[in-house]
């Protein structure tokens, strides 16, 4: 753990040097990953699936406000949607304008959400959202997940029935539409998703909002527990069929838990041992006051120090004496 602490006063250390450079760069990475999984899923229109264009576009977006963003996605959506069959574009666009009206115009800090349900899901670890959502946001981020969630389903669809949507032969514009949102609409999987997403939220929320120690950590155990519950609650109780196998479920939940706790180490990192209950009031309340310190390590300074060894080699090199040299000796002839 200390470790892991000792990286994150690097990272924030790192990160308030560079800040100019790493929110857009930030910006551009999570921007191609959306436009990759949605080409992957959905790629109908084969100019908007050329690598110049995606690059191009990753880089303008990422001087952009989050909420323009998620419109630029939203009309690629449409745009791919549209190559396949105009009704199922107007549908999506409808579904889009809808949303922006509803909730995105109030909230459009919330409008990444959208877009990351279907990234998440392409990495196989979907679960991370709600409990993520629970810890960072409130539950009414709810309808991000929900709005989420559908976009998601409704990409998995079409990815599905291609050609069956492409074959769908009607005079009436309104039956098609009407084929299409029957299609869309009636798996099951899709409601259940929904609210057990809703229901664990709510449920990280009031636990991590409790005084009690050790909150986030036991919020985020419960709503593990409650996720692998619902879908399975729901195909025991309900008997409804979710195409979710149980062992996948439960990996990827424990993935997700996993992910929420190292995100609770470098976010909300305390010492409960250190805790400190304090009193004090005023002429209306009395106040009492739960204090508990967060865990704070001043990130190790490294010193680098040049040594110049030629003038190392100066300064200790003594000059030896010169030592006498042994004189030639003289033979001296004593006359006698």
């Amino acid at each position: 753990m200390m470790m892991i602490l000792s990286f994150k006063e690097r990272l924030k250390q790192f990160y308030s040097n560079f800040e100019f450079y790493l929110k857009p760069l930030f910006k551009i990475l999570c921007t191609f990953i959306a436009f990759c999984v949605i080409n992957n899923k959905i790629g109908y229109m084969t100019m908007l699936t050329q690598p110049t264009v995606v690059g191009v576009a990753s880089i303008m977006c990422g001087v952009l406000p989050c909420s323009l963003i998620v419109v630029i996605l939203s009309l690629i959506i449409v745009g791919h949607l549209y190559a396949l069959n105009m009704e199922l574009a107007i549908i999506a666009l409808i579904l889009f304008v809808l949303m922006y009206l509803l909730y995105f115009k109030f909230t459009p800090k919330d409008g990444f959400v959208l877009f990351m349900v279907p990234i998440a899901f392409a990495l196989n670890i979907p679960y991370v959202v709600p409990i993520l959502v629970g810890l960072a946001l409130t539950p009414v981020s709810i309808v991000s997940v929900a709005f989420g969630v559908l976009v998601e389903k409704m990409m998995d669809y079409v990815s599905n029935n291609a050609v069956t949507i492409n074959s769908v032969s009607s005079d009436s514009i309104l039956k098609r539409m009407n084929i299409l949102l029957n299609g869309m609409f009636t798996d099951k999987t899709f409601y259940i998703t929904m609210i057990v997403f809703a229901v664990v939220i709510i449920v990280v929320y009031i636990l991590r909002t409790r005084s009690v120690d050790h909150a986030w950590m036991i919020a985020i155990i419960v709503g593990a527990i409650c996720n692998v519950a619902g879908f399975i609650g729901a195909e025991v109780v309900l008997s409804i069929n979710t195409d979710i196998e149980t062992s996948s479920l439960v990996i990827q939940t424990v993935i997700a838990a996993l992910i929420a706790a190292v995100f609770n180490i470098c976010v909300f990192s305390v010492d409960y041992s250190r805790t400190e209950h304090l009193q004090f009031e005023d002429d209306e309340y009395v106040y009492y006051v739960k204090a508990v310190p967060k865990i704070n390590i001043a990130a190790p300074e490294v010193s680098v120090k040049r040594i110049n060894t030629r003038r190392m080699k100066n300064v200790t090199k003594k000059k030896e004496p010169a030592r006498p040299q042994a004189g030639k000796r003289k033979r001296v002839s004593r006359e006698d």
